[in-house]
Order: C-alpha cells, then sequence, then structure tokens
C-alpha cells in the first residue's frame, strides 16, 4: 500500500506511456481497493494538472476540448473539463483491470443500446469504429466476448506500453495487428467472409493525406476504414462504451453507415470519412469529458485559439 502510495509523483503521461506505470495500474486493478483506488487517481490527476506546463498532452486535450466546445469555455472550466477526462481515463483502466478476474460481473455492467445489441449478437461484415470516447478497451473487450478474435487494427509502430495494452487485447480474445499492408488485406480477407473488423478513427495521423470536417475543422485523420469499407462495400458502425452517472457502462453505437459512391475519388473518401465522423461526434458529445484523446486532432488551435497562458507562453512540444 505504502509502495503505491509513492507512485502518485508520477505524471499522468507516465501512467498513460510508461511500460513499468502500465504496469503499475494493471496490479492496482488486480490488487487494490476501489476505495483506495479511486482517490489514488484523483491525486495523480490533480498533481499531473499542477505540473501541466511540462505535459504536451494535458495541453493537446484542452486544445481539443476547446474545439469540440465551439470556443466557449474560458480557461477555467477547460481546465476543470480536463481534470475530469483524466480522472476517467485512469478509473476506465482501473475498472477492467480489476474486475477482468471475474468476467461476468464486468459483463453485468456493461448494456447494450438497441444498435450495439443488433450487430453485436448477430455480427455480419462492417467496420466497427470507435472514437477514444469513453472506455476504450472495455468496448474492445466486450466486442471480443460477442464476436471471439474479431480483428483490430491498431497504429503501425506502437510504443513499448501499446504493445503492452496490444498484448493485454490479444489476452481478452482480439486478433490485434498493427496496420500495414499486410493487416488490410487480413482484413479485407474477413470482410469478404462476412466478418466484422475494428478499429480507431479519431486519432490524428497525418500520413493519411486527408484531412476530413471534424468539429467544423479540418483533422489529420485516418480514412483506412473509409477504404475498406467501400472496397468492399460494407458499412462502418460508429462505438463507443460510455460510463453511466451509476458507474456502469452502456455501450453505444450509431445505425449502420453505408459508404457513398462519387465519381472523383478523394471526394468519395471525404465525404464518406465526414459522415463517419459526424456520428462520432454525437457520441462524443454524448459525455465530452469521457473524450480521452490525447493528441492534438488541430495541431493549428495550440497556436490560434486563446487558451491558457501556460500553453502559449510554454513550449508547445507534444511527447
Amino acid at each position: 500500500m505504502l509502495r503505491a502510495k509513492q507512485k502518485t509523483v508520477m505524471g499522468i503521461q507516465d501512467l498513460l506511456n510508461n511500460p513499468f506505470a502500465f504496469n503499475f495500474v494493471l496490479r492496482l486493478g488486480k490488487t487494490a481497493s476501489p476505495g483506495f483506488s479511486h482517490w489514488l487517481i484523483r491525486r495523480v490527476a490533480n498533481l499531473s494538472m499542477l505540473r501541466r506546463s511540462h505535459s504536451g498532452r494535458i495541453q493537446a486535450m484542452i486544445a481539443n476540448q476547446w474545439v469540440i466546445h465551439q470556443g466557449k469555455l474560458n480557461n477555467e472550466d477547460l481546465e476543470k473539463l480536463v481534470l475530469r477526462t483524466l480522472i476517467h481515463r485512469m478509473n476506465f483502466q482501473y475498472d477492467l483491470y480489476h474486475h477482468l478476474k471475474e468476467p461476468k460481473k464486468l459483463k453485468a455492467m456493461i448494456s447494450l443500446s438497441p444498435n450495439a445489441a443488433a450487430h453485436l449478437q448477430k455480427p455480419y461484415a462492417a467496420i466497427l469504429a470507435g472514437p477514444h470516447t469513453g472506455n476504450f478497451d472495455l468496448l474492445a473487450w466486450s466486442i471480443a466476448q460477442y464476436i471471439p478474435h474479431v480483428q483490430a487494427i491498431s497504429i503501425a509502430n506502437p510504443s513499448q506500453s501499446y504493445k503492452l495494452e496490444n498484448k493485454f487485447r490479444r489476452q481478452a480474445g482480439m486478433d490485434v495487428t498493427p496496420a500495414s499492408i499486410q493487416a488490410l488485406k487480413e482484413a479485407a480477407k474477413r470482410l469478404r467472409a462476412g466478418k466484422p473488423i475494428m478499429t480507431g478513427i479519431d486519432r490524428p495521423f497525418t500520413e493519411s493525406g486527408y484531412a476530413p470536417q471534424f468539429f467544423g475543422r479540418p483533422a489529420p485523420l485516418p480514412v483506412t476504414h473509409t477504404r475498406l469499407a467501400l472496397n468492399a462495400r460494407v458499412p462502418v458502425i460508429v462505438m463507443a462504451a460510455i460510463q453511466q452517472p451509476d458507474g456502469c457502462y452502456r455501450i453505444e453505437a450509431s445505425a449502420p453507415i453505408p459508404m457513398q459512391s462519387h465519381s472523383d475519388h478523394d471526394t468519395e473518401i471525404i465525404k464518406n470519412a465526414e459522415t463517419v465522423l459526424k456520428a462520432a461526434e454525437k457520441l462524443i458529445l454524448t459525455a465530452p469529458d469521457q473524450w480521452g484523446m490525447f493528441y492534438p486532432v488541430w495541431p493549428e488551435i495550440l497556436h490560434e485559439a486563446p487558451l491558457p497562458d501556460y500553453i502559449t507562453k510554454k513550449q508547445k512540444r507534444i511527447l
């Protein structure tokens, strides 16, 4: 217990990206009581905000939230919102790791919206697209319970901590494949066979070469899911596991989004990507403080928006 308390000096980016810290959070979920863990999580989140000038990711979260709230939040409201987001993110990890030893209890904490139930209980070929809102890993775990060995396309060059998370996801029953030509070929094969695949859609990816509109601004986001869906002629379903006021989770899902053809290839990619992102926007806005996107979706906002002084005065380094 004392050793765990001593770890409160770690910042949020340490806990989210450091392999040792990832294992620490995993052990916390397996061994510590909810009361102590929630206290520790609040303490770490508050310390992270105190050290915010050193955290590029906290700066990115503030900028992202400024955009999705249409620039209407003042500095104090932005800081409070991001603090809640940090607490949510760590609580989400704890909830998953703590309850994994009793999968039946974990499943009892999860309810399905009608759209989510319709797809998960009778899966078919589709792209399950997840924005990083709500408990993203719990969503992945839940999908794997209904669709064993579902393929999940992850980032191409995962960090060491991300590799550890992928290892955990594989243990949960997912076939995790970092993005590559081979992974995309495997995804196309599965879609042709009538199987769904899963991927994230809101982590910045400048290499995509496209910048679809997201919350009213162009954003360098991935379009791989759009290409796959167009080529396989399958719909996209946007999903998220949103925490409810009672601490349980509800998996929300959009209706299946069919891809629309267009004579111009680039227009086809952009328009379909934006349709999917519109559905993601609706899910994110149901619980904005649960959108745990720690990368700058709109990098220019770090320079343009009237954000707190510690962003405009400190070096804008995104770690």
